[in-house]
């Protein structure tokens, strides 16, 4: 493989899972990266543009127009959808997939009830246990009236 001077990348900032698109077997979605995963690799440029980060490796300084990181938190609409997300893999029993995206976004979000209820019944459904009970009694200690955390959390106690 050739060595290049610049990179760019383009992909989903809210992970999701792909199979192949139109018969392309590329467009399956691997492994989800964040902003901290390219910072951490080097990225000179990193913008996010809805639900896509755009990332840009290079060994020189670009002259392009956004010379530094436009890099925004997920807005609302991104929250909807990436809960709305989050409750199709639990309708569809994808409990790992689930699991690992709430847990995620549980160290971005660690103050958001529902994806940290999520995140305790995902855990709940694939045996992590330990992980179940902390994210039940954090979403317990954020609403105390949610039975369904606290039903969590007495059933992974230990």
């Amino acid at each position: 493989m050739k060595k290049t001077n610049n990179l760019v990348i383009n992909t989903p900032y809210i992970y999701y899972d792909q199979d192949e698109l139109h018969s392309n077997s590329n467009e399956k979605h691997l492994s989800g990266w964040d902003i901290q995963d390219f910072k951490d690799l080097g990225a000179k440029y990193i913008w996010r543009d809805g639900i896509s980060l755009i990332v840009v490796f290079s060994n020189r300084d670009l002259n392009i127009p956004l010379a530094e990181d436009k890099v925004d938190e997920l807005n609302n609409q991104d929250i909807i959808n990436l809960k709305l997300m989050l409750n199709m893999y639990l309708e569809t029993n994808q409990f790992k997939e689930s699991y690992r995206i709430s847990k995620k976004y549980t160290e971005i979000y660690p103050n958001d009830f529902e994806i940290n209820l999520i995140c305790a019944f995902s855990s709940e459904k694939i045996g992590y246990f330990k992980e179940a009970y902390k994210h039940a009694k954090l979403a317990y200690e954020m609403n105390s009236e949610s039975q369904y955390a606290k039903k969590i959390m007495e059933r992974n106690h230990f």
